[in-house]
């Protein structure tokens, strides 16, 4: 979870991506070049998004190119 104060970085927004063919190699399987843009969550708060992680579901932030501080948690759960 990544929690922002305001929306002054909302251009730091996660961007969501389909690959164009998958691979079960996960070292290979997303470059931005071999995938459709889906769309993008604007990094503000109160906005969250949950997905699964597989070799079918992507998502990276933008180049980041200004010095920011970005407050987060991470979670997960493992299947039995």
């Amino acid at each position: 979870l990544y929690m922002p104060e305001d929306d002054s970085i909302k251009e730091y927004g996660t961007e969501f991506w389909s690959p164009k063919k998958y691979t079960d190699d996960w070292d290979t399987s997303f470059r931005k070049h071999d995938c459709d843009f889906i769309f993008k969550i604007p990094f503000i708060p109160n906005i969250i998004y949950f997905m699964p992680r597989c070799n079918k579901s992507w998502h990276s932030s933008p180049d980041i190119t200004s010095k920011l501080s970005r407050k987060h948690i991470y979670g997960f759960y493992e299947k039995e």
